[in-house]
């Protein structure tokens, strides 16, 4: 069974490289490629399977590098230590979209970890060319969702590059006003008609109707209460925000595909927060 989950994700691996640079389902955005932010995080990621160390010496900074994952310690030499052990390595990662807004870069990856598949958002801050911070949310792959649909798979091209700014306005103000603040009068403004894509693994179908009918009926059992940070690139999108679940701490991450100021496609990650008493790092999760 192991080695059957292995070679199928390293069959999609190589589907991902051959059809790199298409904007349908199964790309991966070739514009890393002359992109050095995206290609140093790409390099820093592969370092889990490879556990060689250079690329994790050379691109994060050996004075300043704060970590969010809770289950981690912080600073550079714990994840050298990590790599060198081995103790990640047999890890595998899809990238199917990696976003550049500024400083930051975001990557959407399927991960195989320890035999289990995993979709992850992995966030990482740069300064002075050097990865300084880094923030992710995890949660165990389940296919197919109540859509019908995967939980990672779907469009991939970056588009409309100009209208980054505008997109993310859009995002803010859909997450302010209808996931945090409950204001529904305006929902179907964001999206046109009944078209919306979801990949999401809460019970919620295709369309703005399903989409409604969800928030309107979840109550206090799903709650958006703080939104810390809102990253994209062209008509990409990515959200991460603070609330609850069913009365869980949890951590959403949501990434939007736009189009002509419209919402058209929702992907999510969603990660109950431990306990403090557990954590290995004091900088909280965002």
């Amino acid at each position: 069974m192991r080695l059957t989950i292995r070679l199928n994700f390293l069959l999609m691996l190589l589907s991902l490289s051959v059809l790199g640079g298409c904007s349908g389902d199964g790309s991966v955005d070739e514009e890393f490629q002359s992109d050095y932010k995206k290609s140093r995080v790409r390099a820093v990621l592969n370092s889990l399977d490879t556990g060689k160390t250079n690329y994790i010496e050379d691109y994060i900074s050996a004075d300043t590098y704060i970590e969010h994952n809770l289950s981690k310690p912080d600073g550079r030499q714990a994840l050298l230590d990590l790599v060198s052990s081995g103790a990640t390595q047999g890890t595998a990662l899809a990238t199917w979209r990696l976003l550049n807004d500024g400083d930051f870069v975001a990557v959407h990856s399927d991960y195989i970890v320890n035999d289990v598949r995993r979709i992850a958002f992995d966030v990482y801050r740069f300064e002075n060319d050097l990865i300084v911070e880094h923030w992710d949310n995890w949660q165990d792959k389940v296919e197919p969702v109540t859509s019908g649909r995967g939980m990672i798979n779907g469009n991939t091209g970056i588009d409309d590059k100009e209208k980054r700014d505008s997109n993310k306005a859009i995002v803010e103000r859909f997450t302010n006003e209808i996931l945090m603040a409950r204001q529904y009068d305006n929902l179907e403004s964001f999206f046109f008609e009944n078209d919306y894509i979801q990949h999401t693994v809460l019970p919620i179908e295709d369309g703005v109707s399903a989409f409604r009918a969800y928030i309107e009926n979840i109550g206090d059992n799903l709650q958006y209460t703080t939104l810390h940070k809102v990253l994209g690139e062209g008509n990409f999108v990515l959200t991460m925000s603070e609330g609850t679940k069913d009365g869980e701490h949890t951590a959403f991450y949501d990434l939007y595909r736009l189009k002509d100021d419209i919402i058209e496609e929702h992907w999510d990650v969603i990660e109950t927060i431990p306990s403090q008493d557990t954590w290995q790092n004091n900088n909280g999760k965002f």
